[in-house]
């Protein structure tokens, strides 16, 4: 009974020490003392790390549940690379003595970023963190749990001053999306994360910002993303700017992004795409893609994908725009070596109306087709982008058309061999004949190479069959 007592006051005695000193402490964090003295500490750590100069202002709180500083900037020979209004953290300390560090909250409020690649080649912020004289690779064994992390505010610039000047940069229209120039505005990021070694996994909750110089909108991001030695994921994704809405899924299994990624290396990595747009702005879509410069309109999109990265099927891609519809199914592979991607698809089920066609193509130019009605049409397409052959067909109510044959454009000069046949097609209804009716039917064969007059050779063989031009009736010629 006597050690029972002992032990108790032994106990007690440990504890109330305990609570002493942590209770000291605490109120010895709360001195203007310890506040200075740990602001100078701080700065002169960091600044003997880099190469520059790092500026703290207030610091408050108790330290032991969180703290803030009212503003934070580092400056590099140039100048501003970073500011920050006030940042505000609360976490939790008894974890840490399981190697695990659990912020509650972690708000940056107003960060503003510059990204600046001068005639030298390196970035600004490369150049502002000394190296280390430990090359080795260290190893976290520690668990970071952020529950909530949150941008408000934020700017960031970039200026890639080599890429501006290179003799192949394109000087595009502003409405473009010039990545080497340009500024986001009015980031705000809202996520939480768990980050462990190769395993890390984020929630973003919310995500918006502004781009002034193209004038693009992201309204609404969010999504779940897994990064392991085993696998990338990304699920329940939604992008919504201020013309476009976007859902994916997708995930890559066998992929270590941690040890690096080989395009050759995903050949038999398992693949899996969910693919939805409600709507694409395709004005909004070229801005990014200045190569798809030609395309105007919306359009509705629905693709499920799944295999082998290098043996990709398409399971479905449905595709709709104004009133025409594509459906499409089939095999893509070698996407592991896109110079020799191979294609092997089926347009079924699908239907085009001509008089579309120029307003959705309107870089392109076509004539202006006259046809309103739609026309059901099936499209195979095997081999290369550049070297394929197809087969199309199309139907109308009173006319089929159909071409077959193939395209090679790796060779020199590029090379051609197509055969086709028409059954009662009216060109009047495609074409402004001036009041003329024409019904024609046809079939023949166009064979050469080249497209410019330096090369061109070509040979087109072609008869008209029971056709009726202003009532004058051919039958064969």
């Amino acid at each position: 009974m006597k050690l029972l007592k002992r032990i108790l006051k032994i106990v007690g005695i440990s504890a109330g020490a305990f609570i002493l000193i942590v209770t000291l402490l605490a109120l010895f964090t709360q001195t203007q003392f310890f506040k200075d003295r740990l602001r100078v500490i701080l700065a002169s750590s960091i600044s003997t790390n880099i190469n520059g100069t790092l500026h703290l202002g207030t610091i408050e709180g108790n330290f032991l549940s969180g703290f803030s500083i009212d503003s934070l900037a580092i400056f590099d020979d140039k100048g501003i690379l970073i500011t920050t209004g006030k940042i505000t953290c609360q976490y939790d300390i008894v974890p840490v003595f399981e190697k695990r560090l659990k912020m509650k909250y972690l708000i940056i409020e107003q960060p503003k970023i510059r990204f600046v690649r001068s005639m030298d080649g390196k970035w600004n912020l490369s150049n502002i963190i000394k190296p280390s004289a430990d090359t080795t690779a260290g190893k976290l064994d520690w668990v970071l749990q952020f529950d909530d992390v949150e941008l408000k505010n934020a700017n960031i610039v970039l200026i890639d001053s080599v890429s501006l000047l290179a003799p192949d940069h394109w000087n595009m229209p502003s409405s473009y999306f010039e990545y080497h120039d340009f500024s986001v505005n009015d980031l705000n990021i809202k996520l939480n994360a768990i980050i462990q070694e190769k395993n890390i996994r984020t929630r973003i909750n919310h995500l918006s910002c502004y781009s002034p110089q193209s004038q693009f909108e992201l309204t609404h991001f969010k999504g779940d993303i897994s990064l392991s030695d085993k696998e990338i994921s990304v699920k329940n994704t939604i992008i919504q700017t201020g013309k476009s809405y976007l859902e994916i899924d997708a995930s890559i299994s066998k992929i270590n992004i941690f040890e690096g990624i080989q395009l050759e290396d995903l050949e038999h990595d398992s693949t899996r795409l969910q693919f939805r747009a409600k709507n694409i702005d395709l004005s909004e879509l070229k801005s990014f893609i200045p190569q798809i410069n030609f395309l105007n309109g919306s359009a509705f999109v629905n693709l499920t994908a799944n295999g082998e990265f290098g043996n990709l099927t398409i399971n479905h891609l449905n595709l709709k725009t104004l009133r025409n519809t594509l459906n499409v199914s089939g095999n893509i592979s070698n996407l592991h070596k896109p110079d020799q991607l191979y294609l092997n698809v089926i347009i079924g089920d699908s239907k085009i109306v001509p008089a579309d066609v120029p307003k959705l193509l309107p870089g392109l130019p076509l004539p202006p087709f006259k046809e309103d009605e739609a026309l059901e049409f099936t499209t195979t397409f095997i081999g290369k982008p550049v070297n394929f052959r197809t087969r199309t067909t199309l139907h109308g109510i009173k006319s089929r058309a159909e071409i077959t044959g193939r395209l090679n454009l790796e060779s020199a000069p590029p090379s051609y061999d197509f055969s086709f046949v028409t059954s009662r097609v009216n060109l009047s209804d495609y074409f402004d004949l001036g009041g003329i009716r024409a019904l024609i039917s046809t079939n023949g064969t166009i064979t050469g190479s080249g497209f410019s007059f330096d090369d061109l050779s070509t040979k087109l063989d072609m008869s008209i069959d029971s056709s009726d031009i202003q009532n004058i009736h051919l039958n064969n010629s």
